[in-house]
């Protein structure tokens, strides 16, 4: 595999990527999350081809790339120097992050850990969330910051928005918390937002317990057949946590857990089917999903355990193939990437030497390059 593209240079380490529209919004180690894009404005027409991947929630959908082979260029940071210079001035736009400093509040103070996507297609919104223990809320249309909130107690690890809506942060003080939305702030109301913090439109609807140590990574995984997901999270303390909805509560509650990883679990991808754990075990398992079609409550099993990296996996990401086949990417601190084959017909009695922690499927494709420092 060879590298088809490559953009940015100079700039902080990279912590958190997503794409919205055409452009892709990188959050940095400096506090600021970058803007790349071949045109100005998010675009949802144009002439573009499909591409198949799997999302966030554990559905296949249609991406959309762009046809033109351009370079990206940077095309703003958020916050942008216009909300500097309309914030900078107001004493009430300074909240207190530290006994002698002060900040505004439309920027983080401490690491971009995770972004994600959420909003409606025409007025789509991005959520950063960050060491600081903030959530900030931004309008992609013009880039504005419209509301933060304090989500957690200690660093946020994971942020994903559910199909219904509603959002999903993880942090290392091992909390899950639910997050609803009323609807974006007004402009009058967002002015009066940073010091009385009364016209936050995100409210908490509900607080997931059930790891005891740090939460590091989030997955839904929504049903082939019906409306039912299941969340996944993945924790320090080794374990992978299965939730799913108690309708009569209307809550989220812990319906198992799955165990085998010998250290802290890091990053989790899923398809309706499967699920994807990585670990600083340096392994990857792939846990089946059945049952949860059929109206009973899902079981899992580990169907295969991918070796070959040589360090904790950090990310991993899947997308079909074709119907029988799944392609995962995973990468890790050994400054690797590998790309592995997975059969969608694999099966427990398929794999015969999980116990002996040999490897089953050998990658496709590894990709190797040397770490870069540079100085600022």
């Amino acid at each position: 595999m060879k590298e088809s593209m490559g953009f940015g240079a100079g700039y902080a380490a990279v912590k958190a990527l997503v794409v919205g529209g055409n452009w892709i919004l990188s959050a940095h180690q400096d506090q600021r999350i970058r803007v790349w894009g071949k045109s100005g404005k998010i675009s949802t027409n144009g002439t573009r081809r499909s591409k198949q991947v799997s999302d966030g929630y554990g559905q296949t959908r249609r991406d959309l790339v762009d046809g033109d082979d351009g370079q990206h260029k940077l095309i703003a940071s958020m916050p942008t120097l216009r909300d500097y210079i309309k914030a900078f001035v107001a004493p009430r736009n300074y909240v207190q992050v530290r006994r002698h400093c002060k900040r505004l509040w439309i920027e983080h103070v401490d690491i971009i850990s995770m972004l994600a996507i959420g909003g409606t297609a025409d007025d789509p919104i991005l959520y950063s969330a960050s060491w600081d223990r903030s959530i900030k809320v931004w309008r992609l249309s013009d880039l504005k910051c419209l509301e933060s909130f304090k989500a957690h107690e200690d660093a946020i690890n994971a942020l994903l928005v559910s199909p219904d809506g509603l959002l999903y942060s993880a942090s290392s003080d091992a909390k899950i918390k639910v997050w609803g939305s009323s609807g974006a702030p007004e402009e009058e109301e967002q002015r009066r937002m940073p010091k009385s913090k009364k016209t936050s439109k995100h409210f908490l609807i509900a607080s997931l317990e059930a790891h005891k140590a740090s939460v590091n990574a989030l997955s839904l995984c929504k049903e082939t057949h019906g409306e039912k997901f299941a969340l996944y999270s993945a924790g320090s303390d080794k374990d992978i946590v299965v939730w799913e909805m108690e309708h009569e509560i209307r809550q989220m509650v812990p319906k198992g857990t799955l165990k085998g990883h010998r250290k802290a679990v890091l990053c989790l991808s899923s398809t309706a089917d499967f699920l994807c754990s990585g670990s600083a075990d340096r392994t990857i398992r792939v846990w089946r999903r059945s049952g949860a079609s059929s109206g009973g409550l899902s079981s899992h099993c580990c169907v295969a355990i991918l070796q070959g990296h040589c360090g904790p996996i950090k990310c991993l990401a899947m997308s079909f193939s074709d119907e029988d086949h799944c392609v995962l990417y995973s990468s890790s601190l050994d400054n690797q990437l590998k790309v592995w084959n997975l059969t969608v017909s694999m099966t427990v009695e398929s794999v015969k030497d999980e116990g002996r922690g040999s490897a089953v499927n050998e990658p496709v494709a590894s990709l190797i390059a040397p770490w870069r420092f540079k100085s600022f």
